[in-house]
């Protein structure tokens, strides 16, 4: 992910409760991109950039990073749930039943993949969940 600075300094830092080493694990990315569409700006794909990101977890360990991005994720859309956003609702519908349904139809032929699907769909829950009890009923603004 890249962006001119100018939208950075209209969108303002990420929010510093999603990624890696806070309290939702991941999404901030998700998060960024949201608020940028919101604001009026393209995100434009390009496959000649293209970047290379080293395994270095065992794939035993898989499922562990598949639970932090489905507790980051889950927080994500918790929190734009909570800013009345309809298809935030819809959508963390969806990404459940999708990864439930992964994870179902892997139980035979991929045990593996179909454990870290279902920690994903677990972490979404819990991510959903956690952000609404902790932030949303503790009177904290999205």
């Amino acid at each position: 992910m890249a962006c001119h600075r100018r939208i950075l300094e209209d969108l303002g830092p990420f929010d510093e409760r999603l990624g890696a080493g806070s309290r939702y694990l991941s999404a901030e990315d998700n998060d960024y991109c949201f608020r940028a569409l919101d604001a009026g700006y393209r995100i434009r794909y390009l496959p000649e950039a293209v970047v290379h990101h080293q395994a270095w977890r065992p794939k035993g360990q898989h499922w562990r990073l598949q639970w932090t991005y489905g507790v980051g994720q889950g927080a994500y859309f918790a929190k734009h749930i909570h800013l009345r956003d309809r298809y935030a609702l819809h959508r963390l519908r969806d990404e459940v039943q999708r990864s439930a349904r992964r994870s179902r139809e892997k139980r035979r032929t991929d045990p593996v993949g179909a454990k870290d699907d279902a920690a994903y769909t677990v972490g979404l829950l819990y991510g959903s969940a956690r952000f609404t009890l902790r932030e949303r009923l503790a009177g904290r603004s999205a």
